[in-house]
């Protein structure tokens, strides 16, 4: 998926898949949300959102999007989603920022 924000081209080919989080149905084993965060060669992060949006008529629609994240935000969007990170997506985010975060 390729998107033009603010004159840039976010591309999920030419960047680097930094970690994703997923939230499954339980009953339906059907993925509900993805997000996928990206980083550019140039340093900018970006979401690929996928999510299944139910209609009254059962059937699902499915909308996705690129988003722009600020570095700020991506430890927000990490913590409000953590439930959603398998261990290995999580190592992989505190790897990839392991420069950024500090002891406690």
């Amino acid at each position: 998926m390729k998107k033009l924000i603010n004159m840039k081209l976010y591309s999920e080919q030419e960047a680097e898949n930094i970690t994703e989080c997923l939230k499954i149905d339980p009953i339906t084993d059907i993925t509900e949300f993805r997000e996928t965060l990206f980083k550019t060669k140039k340093w900018n992060y970006f979401l690929v959102i996928f999510k299944r949006l139910k209609s009254e008529n059962k059937k699902s629609n499915i909308k996705e999007d690129i988003k722009v994240i600020e570095l700020f935000n991506i430890f927000k969007w990490f913590e409000k989603n953590e439930e959603y990170f398998s261990d290995y997506n999580k190592w992989k985010f505190y790897h990839h920022f392991k420069e950024i975060i500090i002891e406690a």
